[in-house]
């Protein structure tokens, strides 16, 4: 996605709260406006029972309060404040839990520029089918601590450790043979894929929803160099690299300089256009709304998000991982969730994964980049049923 982050809207009507067990509606009315043409506002008129929810450390969880979106959809409220936090590494993330202490497991990992919140159609119709559902934000998004300095090196592999990392200390992974169906959406893919590669132990089954990542058909060698983003990643990697130790004298003072200075106008020239990106890789424009909106702006409203969009804005020229080869490695089930229409990762990477890994499905429905917010009705129904008739099985 784009810049670091994902918030709220306004339903008339009691605020539905998913607290299992103690079923509790808000006497606060909250207002829910939509930008879908000729919507009319929807009142929430009954309370769903929901699931009181601890932690694996027994902790009282926040309160995960649901609304309906114009579209009488049921959906995860924003909370400005965000809902339960984690310390990793000395850094204080954010995640998102639902659903009954005794559920299966599903772990939910964003993508680029977005947080927790944005499985808020998905979070709740797992959970109101028994599944515990988890979705943290990766280290530097959303409401996860802006962290950059000595001993943060943004890369593919720093978020996959920080999602097994999550799966065994929040989730409980690993422990007496519990193992969750793990997800992600575009480079949340990735550091699913890292997690579940490298610690096998924590997850039974794996979904990519519209992954990137540089795939290749089986039999062919290493990536080749590539120009773009990437290449601009690498370059502003190692230029920070070198000014830091001190080597390559002015030069490297200098390509640092200029590195630090193309993130910032990438982040600029982004934050002020969150809107106008998202409706180029969402198919319903409706779903763009202002909730989507804030919740990515928000965060890089904070005084501290410039400097940490410009470290991970080297993530990609830190990585030094292979996809191809953490791919190779799976043994579980792989459903490739694709919404059909995005317009940056095309079915053709779903079928080039699906030539290399036999055990990946394919499930492409009308969609963009991020269908599991896009087309949530479609996305949800199959994802239930394969984590039924497969990740559960």
């Amino acid at each position: 996605m784009m810049m670091m982050g994902l918030a709220g809207g306004t339903c008339a009507g009691p605020r539905v709260t998913a607290c299992r067990g103690r079923a509790r509606a808000s006497s606060r009315p909250v207002r829910c406006v939509s930008s879908r043409p000729g919507a009319v506002s929807v009142r929430v008129d009954a309370v769903r029972p929901m699931f009181s929810q601890r932690g694996s450390g027994g902790e009282e969880e926040a309160a995960v309060e649901l609304e309906l979106d114009a579209s009488g959809r049921e959906r995860v409220a924003l909370k400005g404040e965000g809902w339960n936090y984690w310390e990793w590494r000395g850094h204080r993330c954010h995640y998102i839990v639902s659903g009954p202490k005794s559920g299966k497991p599903v772990v939910l990992v964003h993508g680029f520029g977005a947080h927790a919140y944005h499985w808020r159609y998905t979070i709740p119709v797992l959970a109101a089918q028994g599944y515990r559902v988890y979705a943290p934000c990766l280290l530097g998004y959303g409401w996860s601590a802006r962290a950059y300095g000595p001993g943060v090196r943004y890369s593919a592999e720093l978020w996959g450790e920080h999602v097994a990392d999550f799966m065994r200390e929040v989730v409980g992974c690993g422990k007496f043979g519990r193992k969750a169906a793990l997800a992600g959406n575009s480079i949340g893919s990735i550091a699913a894929l890292y997690a579940a590669a490298t610690a096998p132990e924590l997850t039974r089954a794996l979904v990519f929803v519209n992954a990137a990542g540089r795939f290749l058909p089986r039999g062919e060698g290493a990536p080749a160099p590539v120009g773009g983003m990437a290449a601009a990643s690498r370059a502003i990697a190692d230029a920070d690299d070198e000014a830091e130790e001190g080597a390559g004298g002015p030069a490297a003072t200098l390509k640092q300089l200029l590195g630090r200075l193309a993130a910032y106008g990438i982040f600029y020239s982004t934050r002020f256009r969150v809107r106008q990106i998202l409706k180029q890789v969402y198919v319903d424009h409706a779903q763009v709304d202002d909730d989507l909106v804030e919740s990515i702006e928000r965060p890089a409203r904070e005084s501290d998000a410039r400097e940490c969009f410009y470290h991970i804005s080297q993530s990609s020229g830190n990585t030094r991982i292979d996809v191809n080869d953490l791919l190779d490695s799976l043994k579980i089930p792989l459903l490739l969730l694709w919404g059909e229409q995005d317009p940056w990762m095309t079915p053709e990477k779903a079928s080039t994964i699906r030539g290399r890994y036999s055990r990946a499905e394919y499930a492409g429905f009308v969609g963009g980049h991020c269908p599991h917010d896009d087309s949530p009705e479609e996305s949800n129904r199959i994802l239930l049923s394969w984590l039924k008739s497969t990740a559960f099985a």
